[in-house]
């Protein structure tokens, strides 16, 4: 099955610089395919290549090879890199009760315990809710940039509140079990100052903004940006991973009336980008993912 020999390149190479028992498990792949071919090595070369005589049977061992060594013919086999996929996913059962769940509390929790201080004292005024934190656009404007961020445990009343806790309590453990609790907490602060950003860019309004929607819409956003890594998200082409995000938004945050839409979508965008950004890399990747 195998030579070594000096003479000229054969007609037609399909896989080369391959190791020598890798190199025979193509002939035999291609073998059963009914395409004859041999393995060979001239002197000189880096390894071992597989060959074949014809040119359209050299187009359909190219085709073979493709679908049974989606890495290569140097990688692992089809059935091989789909069990090491596969050994990456963490189960269902573990993305709502996983070790990480503390840091989607801890958001609760800020989100809970501002609320409550807002309702301890004085009535919930204009000027009030400013001291507490709320966004409007000619304040920011002067330079009190922190309410970008202060501004996203503000809640006006508690159904306000209720209804961004359910929907953070349904997209925020998964994110927190996948990427684990500083990327947890790090996606929902960054991303509801985005939210709150690109709404004071893109919507002034002289009323007042406030709530952890955007925060929100951005940690749903940063579960679809890790389906963008080919290694978590494989089953899927990016296309139906982004349409898939949007179709849950409008499921879960919605476009109801008196919503800060800019906020919501800002914050969507910036998860997906994050999400994808700090995707941990996979085993075997290197350090440069």
């Amino acid at each position: 099955m195998t030579s070594e020999s000096e003479a000229p390149p054969p007609v037609d190479v399909v896989a080369a610089g391959l190791e020598r028992g890798r190199a025979d498990d193509v002939v035999v792949l291609l073998a059963a395919m009914g395409i004859p071919a041999e393995s060979r090595r001239r002197l000189g070369d880096d390894g071992w290549s597989v060959v074949v005589a014809a040119a359209d049977d050299a187009r359909r061992a190219r085709t073979v090879i493709d679908e049974e060594f989606p890495e290569g013919p140097s990688g692992p086999a089809r059935d091989e890199a789909l069990r090491a996929r596969r050994s990456l996913r963490v189960p269902v059962r573990q993305l709502w009760l996983g070790r990480a769940d503390w840091a989607v509390a801890v958001a609760l929790l800020a989100c809970v315990g501002w609320f409550v201080h807002m309702q301890a004292a004085a009535p919930l005024t204009r000027a009030r809710l400013l001291d507490l934190g709320a966004i409007t656009w000619d304040q920011v404007w002067v330079g009190q940039w922190w309410r970008l961020a202060s501004a996203v445990f503000v809640h006006f009343d508690a159904a306000h509140l209720l209804t961004n806790l359910v929907t953070l309590l349904l997209v925020g453990p998964p994110l927190a079990n996948l990427l684990g609790p500083g990327r947890f907490l790090l996606i929902f602060l960054l991303t509801g100052v985005a939210g709150n950003l690109a709404s004071h860019a893109l919507a002034p309004s002289a009323g007042l903004k406030a709530g952890a929607s955007g925060a929100i819409s951005g940690v749903l956003g940063a579960l679809g940006g890790t389906g963008l890594d080919p290694g978590w998200g494989g089953r899927f082409a990016r296309w139906q991973v982004v349409g898939a995000v949007f179709a849950i938004y409008a499921l879960l945050v919605g476009a109801g009336d008196g919503s800060d839409h800019v906020a919501h979508l800002g914050g969507l965008v910036a998860g997906m980008v994050l999400g994808a950004a700090l995707t941990p890399p996979r085993a075997g990747d290197g350090p440069g993912r």
